[in-house]
């Protein structure tokens, strides 16, 4: 971590020469608007500024012990960023894949935390039941939620329940191997993420499941 400090009068002004976003730019693009913002967060959070990538915070010199201690957790949540951005998408997940099927499969009627009469211990987040055979989406944000998806397709096949699974992925090589390839094997499809179920699933949904 590099802070330079200047005296300026009454003020001291405490900056990086621009070295915490160029180490950043080495392993992670501020290049969607979303970065951006909680890029822009982390900066205004601290009364700072960035003026050309050098990030300035001014303090009165009275100041300057906790003037450096907040640059210094400002520069540290800058350099992290790649981390905290991940895990605002991971966050985002389940909101994104209502918002897509709400927006481009408003077609098809479904359910959503849709329970099987018959099967109530077994929850499904979404249910298309205007087909011949149900089709029934699941959303994998993570390891844990992938075993919960596979257990509940093989206890309804046990059951000899007449359904199609779909299993959108939030990042499918986020997730441990074994739960992910227990459920790929379980699993009638599955996207690797929320972009890949925009792009590929209307295809599925009228070659696959007979929609018009």
């Amino acid at each position: 971590m590099s802070i330079f400090v200047e005296e300026d009068g009454n003020t001291v002004r405490i900056s990086d020469n621009g070295i915490s976003l160029m180490r950043l730019s080495y392993t992670f693009d501020v290049d969607t608007d979303n970065k951006k913002k909680q890029l822009s967060a982390i900066i205004t959070a601290q009364n700072a500024d960035n003026r050309n990538g050098d990030l300035i915070l001014t303090v009165p010199r009275s100041e300057i012990y906790s003037g450096v201690m907040r640059y210094a957790q400002m520069v540290s949540q800058v350099c992290n960023l790649d981390i905290l951005s991940r895990e605002t998408v991971s966050d985002l997940f389940y909101d994104d894949l209502e918002r897509a099927i709400a927006e481009h499969f408003s077609k098809y009627k479904f359910k959503k935390d849709y329970i099987n009469p018959k099967y109530k211990d077994l929850p499904i987040d979404y249910a298309f039941l205007d087909f011949d055979t149900p089709a029934y989406l699941f959303g994998a944000k993570d390891t844990n939620k992938a075993n919960q998806i596979t257990i509940c397709c093989l206890s309804m096949l046990r059951f000899d329940v007449s359904f199609k699974s779909i299993a959108v992925f939030n990042e499918i090589d986020s997730l441990n191997r074994f739960a992910r390839d227990n459920l790929m094997n379980v699993a009638n499809t599955v996207f690797s993420n929320v972009q890949g179920f925009l792009e590929r699933g209307p295809d599925y949904f009228k070659n696959d499941l007979g929609a018009a």
